[in-house]
C-alpha cells in the first residue's frame, strides 16, 4: 500500500437552486419548516429535495411528511400558515 495515493477529484461547485434544499443527516425539523415556508411565503409550486447515503431515508420521510401536511391543510379549507 505504500506505492498508492489518495488523489482527490475537483468537483465542480453547482449553486443551489431558490427551491432546493440538500439534507445531511441531521435536524429534520429545521428542513420541514424551511420547506413549508418555501411553499408559503416564496410561492414555490415545488421543492427539490436532495440527499446522500443514510440521509436519503430521512428525506423520503421529510418528503411524505410534508405532502400529507399539504394534503391535511386542504382538506380541511386552511392555508399552511393558519393556525389550527
Amino acid at each position: 500500500m505504500d506505492r498508492y495515493q489518495r488523489v482527490e477529484k475537483p468537483r465542480p461547485k453547482t449553486p443551489i437552486k431558490e427551491n432546493e434544499i440538500r439534507l445531511p443527516i441531521r435536524r429534520m425539523r429545521n428542513y420541514i419548516t424551511y420547506a413549508t415556508s418555501l411553499l408559503q411565503e416564496k410561492g414555490s409550486n415545488e421543492i427539490a429535495l436532495k440527499a446522500m447515503g443514510r440521509a436519503i431515508n430521512k428525506t423520503v420521510m421529510i418528503a411524505e411528511l410534508i405532502k400529507n401536511l399539504e394534503i391535511w391543510f386542504l382538506d380541511f379549507g386552511l392555508k399552511l400558515d393558519d393556525e389550527v
